[in-house]
């Protein structure tokens, strides 16, 4: 009996979690100097909990802040801060606008 609860469970923990959307695929992580070109458009707040590990937590918690960047119509985050503990992560990054057509040094190509 309790194998059918760890079953509903881990179903359950599994469809909450969020999902890239296609905008969200298009924004990218800048960090350094290549900031300096883009435009602030605000602030943004992902949380990842519940998963197996903290990797997990922090890629549901990134998944939610890439989405939430591009609802602002921005392409790119820096992140400004992260708090990790055994059960959560939260991921704080300042929402930008960067030019496409300027190729960022260190930063690969799609």
């Amino acid at each position: 009996m309790r194998w059918w609860f760890a079953i509903g469970l881990a179903l359950a923990a599994g469809g909450c979690a969020p999902g890239l959307t296609s905008a969200g695929r298009e924004v990218r992580l800048f960090e350094g100097e290549a900031v300096s070109r883009c435009t602030r458009v605000g602030t943004v707040k992902g949380t990842g909990g519940n998963g197996p590990s903290t990797a997990e937590n922090e890629r549901l918690a990134t998944i939610q802040v890439r989405n939430r960047v591009a609802q602002l119509g921005g392409n790119a985050y820096a992140i400004t801060a992260r708090e990790v503990t055994p059960l959560s992560t939260t991921v704080r990054a300042d929402a930008l606008r960067c030019p496409y057509w300027e190729p960022v040094p260190g930063l690969s190509p799609r």
